[in-house]
């Protein structure tokens, strides 16, 4: 009944009261035809928009008429889409993509969206209320969509749930490689869970991650043999400096077993002298000053430092999952070049390739033990890339 009569004023309003004039056609961002578009949200606006700025009016009376329709039909198409899609989601696909594009967090998203728009249509309401049309008070019914919330908010986090459980599901002791990674892909979801809702399940989660992370991790030993005699603490320093990523622990497991073991031999040490290079130019330039012509002129000379060390090694690779041994032969250069210039006279004369030289700070060759230092860094660097090769790349 409340459709014939919403549709009844309309007909009356946009005929003329002769009876005698057309119908005039619906205006485009119009009240009327933002209703009639299903925009209700949009109509519903305008609507408190026109009632605030006209007290009477033809205008007021289509706002009148259209407003509680609008409010009521904008509520209940965002609460029917949203009970159809809690019926309909798929519920069952853990894979990677369904997890990071996933229809039951959009659905979340827009149950809260409905709460804000409806907290902001009362507010709206607050200003215009009581309405009344056709001597009858206009009625927007209150809602309360916490339940709505909290129920696509489980959902969601169900979901999470039984996808990380999927993962190990039927896994034993965490004994294969497969089973690591399996393990790995359940602490990323248990983590996106926590984001999400830290307090579902708040302790069967958070020992479930722990679990995760501690059999998503490959657990190595590194031992270091040094054959130079004149640098020491080199067993030591290796070790603490590879940078292995999150999941790989130099250390045993909970049964005090270890998956990869590595040997690195430290065996040569090979330092240059070094070498300095000066090379001096004398520069001149004319140049046009207070309509005269004359010459500037600058010595510039240009400083170039190098120096090499190469660390000889090799990294013995045990893993202990496939029993197999390899070992990787290695030659690591640390190489020091530098240059800096020093200028004297008018640094007009000095080419523009030149002018960034001056920027540098003059500087001597690296002493010995530093290029030891810079050797044992880029060595260590290469015995980390050997490591991952062997663990993570499988090669």
């Amino acid at each position: 009944m409340r459709e014939i009569a919403f549709f009844a004023a309309l007909s009356i309003l946009f005929s003329g009261c002769s009876g005698q004039k057309s119908k005039e056609p619906l205006k485009p961002n119009s009240i009327s035809w933002d209703y009639t578009s299903k925009n209700y949200f949009n109509a519903f606006n305008n609507s408190v928009t026109v009632l605030k700025n006209n007290p009477s009016g033809e205008k007021r009376n289509v706002a009148l008429s259209i407003i509680e329709n609008a409010y009521n039909k904008y509520l209940e198409e965002e609460e029917t889409a949203l009970k159809y899609s809690l019926k309909t989601q798929n519920k069952e696909d853990y894979s990677r993509l369904n997890l990071e594009n996933n229809a039951l967090k959009d659905t979340y998203k827009r149950s809260l969206r409905l709460e804000e728009n409806y907290n902001y249509l009362q507010k709206q309401l607050q200003d215009i209320t009581p309405l009344y049309f056709n001597n009858k008070e206009l009625v927007f019914p209150v809602k309360e969509y916490s339940e709505l919330i909290l129920q696509t908010k489980n959902n969601y986090s169900d979901f999470l749930y039984r996808a990380a459980n999927s993962r190990t599901s039927g896994l034993t002791n965490s004994v294969s490689r497969d089973e690591k990674n399996s393990y790995r892909e359940a602490y990323d979801i248990y983590v996106m869970l926590q984001d999400f809702d830290n307090a579902y399940k708040r302790a069967e989660i958070i020992k479930l991650k722990d679990e995760a992370y501690k059999k998503g991790q490959n657990y190595i030993s590194v031992q270091v043999t040094n054959s130079l005699k004149s640098y020491k603490g080199i067993e030591k320093t290796i070790p603490d400096n590879l940078k292995l990523g999150r999941w790989i622990t130099i250390g045993k497991d909970n049964k005090g077993k270890y998956d990869f073991n590595f040997i690195v031999n430290v065996e040569e040490l090979t330092i240059s002298k070094g070498d300095l290079q000066r090379t001096i130019f004398d520069k001149e330039k004319e140049i046009l000053t207070h309509d005269r012509r004359r010459i500037i002129k600058s010595r510039l000379e240009i400083v170039d430092l190098h120096k090499e060390a190469y660390i000889k090694g090799s990294v013995k690779a045990t893993d202990n999952f496939s029993k197999k041994t390899n070992t990787a032969l290695l030659e690591v250069p640390a190489i020091y070049d530098y240059s800096f210039a020093i200028q004297d006279g008018d640094i007009r004369a000095v080419e523009e390739r030149y002018l960034r030289l001056l920027d540098n700070i003059p500087s001597n060759l690296p002493s010995d033990n530093e290029m030891f230092k810079m050797g044992l860094e880029r060595f260590t660097e290469k015995v980390e890339s050997e490591i991952l090769n062997r663990i993570v790349y499988r090669e």
